[in-house]
């Protein structure tokens, strides 16, 4: 993907919050979204391009308190601990108070996790699943959260 590419994948709206990433050395093969965190902290990117036009979301990362347990991604499904996982909301449409969230990897590097390229230091589920299903399913999981924010109509 082109730095044209990525940007036309967000709403024009979106565009002007968009900052976006150094895309050298970027494994465009073992990636199933590109995702990225905005210098700020609490500011994410998502541009998700698998076989259709990219689509782009802009989230909102929380600020996690109290006791920092493992939490599970809900995109991965690879445990962490502390503050490995974060909320992550995006606004539905015009109306900013219509969001929706996931619990999704703080790092947004899913797709390595799946893929055993990167470990968390915490024990994870015994799954039977290959790393093809494992693939599969994260996409699954990205593509439920993008028709929730642009509905089911959406072009995934």
């Amino acid at each position: 993907m082109t730095a044209a590419t990525i940007l036309a994948a967000f709403t024009r709206r979106q565009r002007r919050y968009v900052v976006l990433p150094d895309l050298g050395g970027v494994d465009w093969e073992r990636l199933d979204y590109l995702g990225w965190a905005h210098a700020s902290g609490h500011m994410a990117y998502v541009v998700y391009n698998h076989e259709r036009p990219a689509v782009g979301l802009v989230l909102r990362r929380t600020k996690l308190t109290g006791a920092q347990r493992p939490k599970l991604c809900s995109w991965c499904l690879t445990t962490h601990q502390g503050c490995g996982v974060n909320l992550f909301t995006a606004q539905i449409g015009d109306n900013a108070a219509r969001v929706h969230g996931d619990y999704v990897c703080n790092d947004l590097r899913c797709s390595a996790y799946v893929r055993g390229l990167l470990r968390t230091g915490v024990g994870q589920m015994r799954e039977t699943i290959t790393v093809g299903e494992r693939v599969a399913r994260l996409r699954t999981n990205v593509e439920r959260f993008i028709r929730s924010v642009y509905g089911e109509g959406a072009q995934v």
